[in-house]
């Protein structure tokens, strides 16, 4: 009988030694795939801040949207054969691929909320350019660190391990006590076991042989026996956590992101017509009589600039608000507007109705249902955002 060899020592070390590498090496894709994804939305946000007209594909959000989603899907199903590759053959030239498509993937629902956003959104989201580009910038930095073995990468990875964990589980609680919401928790509480074992791994003194002085420095792995195991499986945990966030955020963006965006411009095509029927009102209040106007140009030009300095002219999908006076003949006296109807299209920019007045008065479903304001309150609302 012949008698199987002993493994060699030294090649069974290089190999954990090696795991560890591309563990850590895991780690800094992830921070390179969110500092990215930071840097994209924070170009995009400046970029459209010097647009002044109303967002690309503003009438019909969704298009958009569904382009982000499928980007990001397709940028989710390259990273994960990137992964592939990187358990056979390590992460060599792929890191960068893995962090482009991390990045891109991540980045693109975000992009495309941007760009469709109208003026006002935008100059308001202007102001999270400065603090993306200042959280792309600490992630990349540290990303590199983390994959060039950087001694001063495991210290900040370790603080950042564990602020990590210490947040996650606020967060996990504070779901639970406010909102009762198990499922929330629980996610939250997933997270935070890469972090907790990350946070353990990075304390214990001899994972200091895989962030070593110098790059290239081979690891020792036998002065890590206790803590590679927690290392090895913290990466893993992370890299998998990281790719379903991923896919449960490109899932949650394409089912709910275009019905929270039109329900966003219901309410704010409501704020412009209150906005219109207050300026009505005080005219009125001076004059007697609701503005002799037959389009929202005219009424602009009887109200402004002493009754609004900006009048609304549109409603959020970009169509033109229509304003309509009543007039009612008096005894003796020249027939005046005694009632008004403001109204906007809603999302498919055709109204119900020819007739403003003959709407009934409820609240309605749907975003292309018409929105109707009629003598100091709404005559037909979206149920249930709002009231008559």
């Amino acid at each position: 009988m012949t008698s199987l060899a002993e493994p060699d020592p030294n090649m069974l070390e290089a190999v954990r030694g090696t795991r560890l590498v591309e563990a850590r090496r895991d780690i800094a894709v992830t921070l390179h795939s969110f500092g990215g994804a930071a840097f994209l939305v924070a170009l995009v946000l400046i970029a459209t801040r010097f647009i002044t007209r109303d967002g690309l594909f503003t009438r019909r959000p969704e298009r958009l949207i569904h382009l982000g989603v499928a980007v990001s899907a397709a940028a989710l199903i390259g990273f994960v054969w990137v992964l592939a590759l990187r358990f056979r053959r390590g992460w060599r030239k792929s890191a960068l691929l893995g962090a482009i498509l991390g990045a891109a993937g991540l980045g693109c629902p975000f992009v495309a909320v941007a760009l469709i956003g109208s003026p006002e959104t935008r100059a308001e989201n202007g102001s999270w350019a400065l603090p993306l580009v200042i959280l792309g910038a600490l992630a990349g930095l540290l990303g590199f660190g983390v994959f060039r073995g950087r001694r001063w990468a495991r210290f900040v990875l370790a603080v950042a391990a564990g602020l990590t964990t210490v947040a996650l589980g606020f967060s996990a609680t504070g779901a639970i006590r406010a909102a009762g919401d198990v499922w929330l928790s629980a996610i939250l509480a997933g997270a935070a076991v890469p972090a907790i074992l990350l946070f353990i791994a990075l304390c214990m003194p001899g994972v200091a042989v895989i962030f070593p002085s110098k790059a290239g420095a081979p690891p020792q792995v036998t002065a890590m026996k206790r803590s590679s195991p927690l290392f090895l499986a913290g990466s893993r945990v992370a890299t998998a956590f990281f790719v379903l966030v991923w896919a449960l955020l490109t899932a949650a963006a394409a089912v709910n992101l275009p019905r929270a965006l039109h329900r966003s411009r219901q309410r704010l095509t409501m704020t412009h017509i209150r906005e219109v029927a207050t300026a009505v009102e005080a005219y009125a209040a001076d004059n007697h009589s609701y503005p002799d106007a037959k389009t929202i140009e005219e009424l602009e030009r009887c109200i402004e600039p002493t009754y609004s300095k900006a009048l609304p002219r549109t409603d959020a999908w970009g169509w033109p608000l229509e304003y309509k006076a009543v007039f009612k003949p008096a005894e003796g006296k020249p027939p005046a507007a005694g009632e008004y109807v403001i109204r906007s299209p809603g999302r498919d920019g055709v109204y119900e109705k020819k007739d403003p007045a003959a709407y009934n008065a409820g609240a309605v479903s749907g975003f292309d249902r018409d929105l109707v304001f009629s003598n100091g309150s709404f005559s037909q609302w979206p149920e249930p955002a709002a009231g008559p």
